[in-house]
């Protein structure tokens, strides 16, 4: 009888091919999971963000039920611009601040971050502040700002009687409320003589030393811990031949919608109006409107230098085809916007 051949036997365990496409379909797995992970907290982040300013227009909202106006503008100097007599120096300061405000809410719907005078002010009133100690406000009074108007003899705010707010729940303020940084300063203040920037910045610690130091202000925040902006009273009409003509052109352009830019920048209209406003019809009829920066944590309203970027001029020069353009573009369009 003949002996059987020996068959050949592979040894157990896998090849250095087979381990590399294993290794590389667990590497693509690993990516697209990634990628899904990395989109859906991001639009979850966008969602949380969105119902925080849903919850801050609610706000919004009830103060004005409460008092008959929205909050006022603070300005760079803890100034409300609502308080300015001269309507020439108000529309001046709207412009120099883009019609934008990080302090307002947080003042005006939480009644925290006193607005304490100016170090430089010559005739400082140490008590000019919402009336209450901690959350909540009383009536801000004729010029609704506690007395901070020119005249303060003239506008007296009460100290005593009803206390209003808070008119948004935030728990406790983990991630949605923090003080203000220098990166939410608009870099078109100007500092007044002899004031220093820290004054308008809180610099106390971890534990909450420094809370009640002069300029002590506080921001709503995104997700991305940006700050929340309020804008009011943006320009909506320009004036052609004498007449009032409506107009979105001179509006903010973090505030307009990507193809209303579009339209701009690749199909202006002839005749006095660049922007077709039937492509942004909220501009022309919101009394506010709340802006996150959105992931990218730019708003687009700046160049490559920093600085505001004018909106007409910008949307005259812009081009399409020009990188920085398309990349301002984009920012504004990962804005979120909310208005009533």
């Amino acid at each position: 009888m003949s002996a059987t051949p020996a068959r050949s036997r592979r040894s157990p365990g896998f090849t250095l091919i087979e381990m590399l496409v294993v290794i590389t379909i667990i590497a693509l797995l690993l990516s697209l999971l990634g990628v899904a992970f990395s989109g859906a907290l991001g639009a979850g982040k966008r969602a949380a963000t969105t119902s925080l300013m849903r919850a801050v227009q609610t706000g919004l909202e009830q103060f004005h039920t409460d008092f008959g106006y929205y909050p006022p503008l603070i300005d760079g100097h803890k100034h409300t611009l609502d308080a300015i007599p001269d309507p020439d120096d108000k529309r001046a300061e709207l412009i120099d601040h883009r019609f934008s405000s990080p302090y307002s809410l947080t003042v005006y719907l939480l009644g925290v971050g006193e607005l304490a005078p100016d170090t430089t002010d010559p005739d400082p009133d140490p008590n000019r502040h919402d009336g209450v100690e901690g959350p909540g406000l009383r009536d801000p009074g004729p010029d609704r700002s506690w007395g901070g108007a020119r005249e303060r003899a003239e506008h007296r705010a009460p100290t005593t009687g009803r206390v209003y707010g808070p008119y948004v729940d935030i728990g406790d303020g983990e991630g949605v409320l923090r003080r203000v940084e220098e990166r939410d300063f608009p870099w078109a203040f100007d500092l007044p003589s002899g004031a220093k920037l820290e004054d308008f910045f809180a610099d106390g610690d971890e534990d909450g030393a420094g809370a009640d130091e002069v300029g002590d202000l506080f921001v709503f925040t995104d997700r991305w811990d940006s700050a929340i902006r309020f804008y009011k009273d943006w320009p909506t009409r320009e004036v052609v031949n004498g007449s009032p003509v409506s107009s979105i052109d001179l509006v903010p352009l973090e505030l307009r919608t990507r193809d209303s830019i579009l339209q701009t920048i690749s199909a202006p209209m002839t005749g006095p109006a660049a922007a077709d406003p039937n492509l942004d019809p909220t501009l022309l009829r919101a009394p506010y409107a709340l802006l996150s920066a959105g992931a990218d944590a730019s708003f687009g309203d700046t160049d490559e230098t920093g600085r505001w970027l004018d909106s007409e001029q910008w949307l005259e020069n812009a081009s399409t085809d020009d990188p920085a353009k398309v990349g301002i573009i984009d920012a504004v369009d990962d804005n979120i916007r909310v208005t009533p």
